[in-house]
């Protein structure tokens, strides 16, 4: 080794991501609108699961014929591990040796292991677990409905807190409890306290139940 080396700095993790499967995992951890392309690209993309020891003989890539029986490796909880990538597989160094594996798309893994529970990237710092309920609804198309429903309603939150926020603001230094009795309101004052009631009416329209929008 020469010199030098002893200065570089060293790879101690595998890169991530290393496609864009992972690369929408990653965007869909923070935004709503990614989780489509992110479902998409796992439906459509190679996955990997580990599959149990095979003999020398039967050792390297290998074309499954039909009805072929396989192996998965599953947890102690009952998941089965699945892993975006082969990297993915020695995250963090929990695997510290060669393993046996499958490579299939990400249809053909959950046709393969209907009504089971996978952990994706069980060893990564992004991963995520997927329930029967969550692959039969990827398999039928429902879940892009699901995650249009899930995205209006954050954005509904998100105007609601905003008018929120906004109509206390406007009271502030205007209403006084315990009795205090402080001079008239001027003009300005009355606008902004009124312009206040608005809000929360507003948002009392929105979300008729929101209790602190009644005081």
């Amino acid at each position: 080794m020469g010199i030098l080396d002893i200065f570089k700095k060293k790879k101690t993790e595998p890169e991530f991501p290393v496609n864009e499967l992972e690369k929408c995992l990653m965007q869909a951890t923070s935004s709503v609108s990614a989780r489509k392309d992110f479902y998409q690209k796992l439906l459509w993309n190679q996955l990997y699961v580990l599959t149990g020891g095979v003999s020398d003989a039967e050792q390297g890539n290998r074309i499954l014929e039909a009805d072929t029986t396989v192996q998965l490796v599953v947890f102690e909880t009952g998941h089965i591990p699945v892993f975006t990538s082969t990297n993915r597989i020695f995250d963090n160094g929990i695997v510290k040796k060669e393993v046996n594996y499958l490579s299939l798309k990400g249809q053909d893994l959950f046709d393969l292991a209907k009504g089971a529970t996978f952990m994706l990237n069980p060893y990564s710092d992004y991963r995520k677990e997927l329930i029967p309920e969550e692959i039969a609804s990827l398999m039928d198309g429902t879940i892009y409905d699901q995650i249009d429903d899930s995205e209006i309603a954050t954005q509904k939150n998100e105007q609601f807190n905003k008018i929120f926020r906004n109509a206390g603001e406007k009271q502030k230094g205007l209403i006084y409890l315990d009795g205090y009795n402080r001079k008239a309101l001027s003009k300005s004052e009355k606008l902004r306290l009124e312009e206040s009631i608005d809000g929360f009416k507003e948002c009392l329209g929105m979300i008729p139940d929101h209790w602190q929008a009644w005081f």
